[in-house]
């Protein structure tokens, strides 16, 4: 990032922080939905037993991805810097909603596939 002013820098630090946020809150919202129209109670698997184990494996795969993601979009820098100021916050919003998702998707699949 070393091509970006000071206002540039600032918004994507503030629209990555929005971004985490963002994918918690469509992560929750988005899971109790499902979990409502399968006829599940809502307590979602970040929520349940063993929550440090399936919150360090839910933030660290969505995170591993994302970071990946954003070191890929900031190699474009030089020609495209709207893509870094809004790629990599918007690659933090989905792979963070993504690896949230990771233990309710597992939670279905062992629920279906026993």
């Amino acid at each position: 990032m070393s091509g970006l002013n000071f206002a540039e820098t600032l918004s994507i630090w503030i629209l990555g922080t929005v971004a985490i946020y963002g994918s918690g809150f469509v992560y929750q919202r988005l899971w109790r939905y499902v979990y409502r129209r399968l006829g599940w109670p809502t307590r979602l698997q970040t929520e349940q037993g063993d929550e440090e184990r399936t919150i360090v494996i839910a933030w660290g795969s969505g995170l591993a991805v994302a970071c990946f993601i954003t070191w890929r979009i900031q190699q474009l820098e030089p020609l495209h810097k709207g893509l870094v100021i809004f790629g990599s916050p918007l690659a933090i919003l989905v792979c963070g909603f993504l690896g949230l998702s990771v233990p309710e998707i597992w939670a279905i699949w062992r629920k279906y596939h026993k």
